[in-house]
């Protein structure tokens, strides 16, 4: 496949192409981080420049475009709502849009914030109620893509792992704490579902291969608070779990669902393999930490 990456310096959309590149034609785009080219292609524009994105994909042609790029923090989002909505929902319209004059499919990363945090495991087909302009903006994007084009795959995650820019994801700052003897506060309130962003890209991967398409929720096996992630990253390095301090949530600027699990039997029923346990991806994640971080970080820092 050709697949064109946007957000290719991000978590996700790093760790794409770092998989990707090694059985299909990759070409990762940024927007203020160069891509050190090594067996993909890269480029850097403004997504919300549509004409930059067309003579790019004219000039790739890509069976594939992978919508990871989004403003993701949560706080910010709240603070800049035109910032959100420009990012979230405008830029996911101009890629689907392209997507659509290509004849291209799309895959277009969206969260599991976008339920309200009162149940447990929620369906694709359950009701929605983002709490925060984040989750709103994301939702809004959700439905704008699906709306141009119904044939899109969109993909409700939580991720975790490790970050090719100089930035924490939530394990790799809690990992980076702990190892520093610093006490970290963990929500023991909060229950979701994550996923280790190496195991995410190749579901996602094998879902582009079998061409799927629709609504899916793709995550963790296994719900727990970010108290207990705490305590399980703690215990796959070896450290001590007395590092891990429990705390409630509160103190904010923009509020958080404090349940969202997702269910993911509808992604099982289609491509017959479920997501590992989550004692399994925190040990990925570790391996990953000896064999494949420093090739990923050479994706951007050459």
């Amino acid at each position: 496949m050709r697949i064109l990456v946007t957000g290719g310096s991000g978590l996700l959309g790093a760790t794409l192409i770092y998989l990707g590149r090694t059985k299909h034609t990759v070409m990762g785009c940024s927007l203020r981080t160069r891509l050190r080219a090594d067996r993909f292609q890269a480029t850097q524009f403004d997504l919300r420049d549509g004409a930059s994105l067309r003579k790019v994909a004219d000039h790739f042609k890509p069976d594939w475009i992978c919508h990871t790029a989004a403003l993701t923090d949560v706080d910010l989002c709240e603070k800049s709502p035109t910032l959100a909505q420009q990012q979230n929902v405008d830029v996911s319209v101009i890629v689907a849009q392209e997507a659509v004059r290509l004849g291209a499919r799309l895959l277009h990363i969206s969260t599991d914030a976008v339920f309200d945090g009162t149940s447990s495991f929620s369906k694709e087909s359950d009701a929605t109620g983002p709490v925060n302009h984040y989750a709103f903006t994301k939702l809004k994007g959700e439905e704008a893509v699906l709306s141009t084009l119904p044939a899109a795959l969109v993909v409700r995650t939580n991720f975790y792992g490790w970050n090719a820019q100089p930035k924490q994801s939530l394990a790799e700052w809690m990992l980076a704490q702990m190892r520093a003897g610093v006490r970290i506060p963990a929500w023991e309130d909060v229950t979701f579902t994550p996923l280790f962003a190496g195991d995410l890209a190749r579901i996602l991967l094998r879902m582009m291969e079998l061409e799927v398409q629709g609504l899916f929720n793709v995550a963790g096996a296994e719900r727990l608070s970010k108290f207990a992630f705490g305590l399980a990253v703690a215990k796959t390095w070896n450290l001590d779990t007395d590092l891990v301090v429990p705390t409630r949530i509160g103190g904010l600027d923009a509020n958080r669902p404090q349940d969202t699990s997702l269910c993911t039997a509808k992604l099982v029923a289609e491509i017959g393999e479920a997501p590992p346990p989550l004692a399994q991806g925190l040990e990925n994640m570790r391996m990953w930490e000896h064999t494949h971080l420093g090739k990923l970080r050479l994706l951007i820092h050459g």
